[in-house]
């Protein structure tokens, strides 16, 4: 008896579980972030962008680009299936052409791109021209080395 009592409460339990799951139900206060890189306009950008001033077609951000241009960061609605699929398929395409999001976009905001970094030259190993010890070796190892003619 106790044995079946305890069969059908995990049994319930998983039931419970798995109802929501499998009828579809989402939250619908659910959202998604969505960061897209904006092409840079034609001389570049002189002020921060705005709705009117933002570039098309965007491309979905990757977390690599630096440069001297804006991400736009959209706030989606991610809450029922048709949403899901919405937001799911312009993150797929990888490009958002104005107006694509319109029905899931909730709110927007621009960043700047981070500057690309510069690239560091690497040392060259060299000789000193006024004797055979390596550019790289400590002058004072090998002053307190040298030899010191006698008088």
């Amino acid at each position: 008896m106790r044995t079946a009592r305890t069969t059908m409460i995990i049994a319930l339990s998983v039931a419970a579980v798995a109802l929501p799951t499998a009828a579809g139900a989402c939250n619908p206060d659910d959202t998604v972030e969505v960061t897209w890189l904006m092409p840079v306009p034609p001389g570049g950008w002189s002020a921060k962008p705005t709705e009117s001033t933002a570039t098309w077609p965007q491309t979905l951000a990757t977390g690599e680009e630096c440069g001297d241009s804006w991400f736009q960061v959209d706030d989606y609605k991610y809450g029922t299936n048709e949403q899901q699929a919405t937001v799911d398929a312009l993150t797929h395409a990888g490009v958002l052409d104005r107006g694509d999001d319109s029905s899931v976009v909730i709110s927007w905001s621009f960043v700047p791109q981070e500057p690309c970094p510069t690239p560091t030259p690497t040392p060259t190993l060299e000789s000193s021209p006024r004797s055979r010890t390596p550019a790289w070796v400590n002058a004072s190892t090998v002053a307190c080395c040298s030899f010191v003619p006698y008088l």
